[in-house]
């Protein structure tokens, strides 16, 4: 009948728009005015997601932007990243004139599941856009974090071809989609004459949920070998893989959507199936950003406590007193001040030269009378690289 509509009159037309999307199962009645569904639950969880992410993304801004003054591609991606899962949010709260989520498909008119289906498509879309900008952030961190610049390992290489394999999916993904159906608007609207033989969409959707299962462990794993041979103390060392086990999180929940696209794939009703894709996949998506942005907030809480403890401390009459006799007591010349941190820049990393005390010596103006006085000598230098990052941070003796 969908095929003859163009046909009929138009009663007949708007009697089929105004008719259930599903034939109801046996012993059911459409319900159009009212339908059971889980609105509220949905759009809390939602919330959810959109906060925690803007709280990620805006520590993470914060901390590379305000603190450090830092500014690298991986920001602006998390930037679009975000945004789009504005924009996806928004679409998925106002899909159909009438409640959706989780809600059955013969309790829907056919001319508001022509509406939900057109937001079905964008939203989709939407999605793979920003999954990609994303993962594609998260490998440009690691890369950013774990190697020096002009290195060439493993890590490097690993990460630069799951940028490609990412970016050449998705876009094939996202091209299938746009040219899958004839005319465009047939990729939404069943009534009118058209097809959609070139490319399968339900079965791009199974292959991209079972591509990102895959390429989210991959993202995990690629750091985890140079993480376990860092020079640090093992307890740090465990504290930054359990940072990076949130994408564990980003696993779980792609597996979870790869489940409900399987389901939506061989289930007639569409609405209520999909209503689990859109939310493992915002639960994903939420998760992606997490990974790359969660890092740098406990720098952020950091400096946030530190300047808290030095504002008090201002107010406080023993830190002023403190501070003038500190000032009174130290004299302008260079020769009564200990050895400093000497800087080399080189990239992002820098070359430190650090003045061991014990074997340096200083002018006898000093007023540091346990340091031994050797004029004019350092016998023992320490060379070592250190990177400063908004996430974990490397250091190599």
């Amino acid at each position: 009948m969908m095929s003859k509509f163009s046909s009929l009159s138009p009663a007949q037309q708007e009697a089929v728009l105004n008719g259930a999307a599903l034939n109801p199962p046996k012993g059911y009645t459409s319900n159009f005015d009212d339908p059971p569904n889980r609105e509220a639950a949905t759009n809390a969880f939602f919330f959810l997601c959109l906060a925690l992410a803007t709280l990620a993304v805006f520590g993470r801004l914060y901390c590379r932007w305000i603190l450090l003054k830092q500014y690298s591609l991986p920001d602006f991606l998390f930037i679009a990243g975000y945004a789009l899962l504005i924009a996806d949010i928004a679409l998925v709260y106002r899909m159909a004139p009438v409640p959706v989520m989780f809600v059955h498909l013969w309790n829907i008119r056919q001319r508001d599941f022509i509406i939900y289906l057109r937001s079905v498509f964008i939203t989709s879309e939407v999605y793979l856009f920003n999954i990609t900008f994303i993962k594609v952030a998260i490998l440009l961190d690691w890369i950013h974090i774990f190697m020096p610049r002009g290195t060439r390992n493993f890590l490097f290489w690993a990460a630069s071809i799951a940028i490609f394999v990412n970016v050449g999916f998705y876009i094939g993904i996202i091209v299938a989609n746009q040219v899958a159906c004839t005319p465009y608007e047939y990729a939404w609207n069943k009534l009118i004459d058209g097809n959609c033989g070139r490319a399968n969409t339900l079965d791009a959707t199974v292959a991209a949920g079972a591509f990102n299962i895959v390429s989210d462990v991959v993202i995990l794993l690629i750091p985890q070998r140079v993480v376990w041979k860092l020079h640090m103390p093992r307890q740090k060392k465990f504290g930054i893989s359990i940072v990076f086990a949130l994408g564990l999180l980003a696993v779980t929940t792609a597996i979870l959507r790869f489940v409900s696209s399987l389901k939506h794939a061989k289930s007639p009703d569409f609405t209520y199936d999909f209503s689990e894709i859109l939310i493992t996949g915002c639960a994903e998506l939420t998760c992606g950003i997490l990974v790359g942005c969660v890092p740098s907030l406990p720098k952020v809480f950091a400096s946030a406590n530190m300047n808290g403890i030095k504002h008090k401390l201002s107010k406080s009459r023993l830190w002023s007193s403190f501070s003038s006799s500190q000032k009174r007591s130290s004299p302008r010349s260079m020769h009564s001040r200990p050895p400093s941190l000497e800087l080399v820049p080189r990239g992002r990393a820098g070359l430190f030269h650090k003045l061991d005390y014990q074997a340096t010596g200083f002018s006898e103006s000093s007023t540091d009378s346990h340091i031994p006085v050797i004029s004019g000598r350092i016998y023992q230098t320490t060379e070592f690289h250190t990177t400063e990052t908004c996430g974990p941070s490397t250091f190599e003796h």
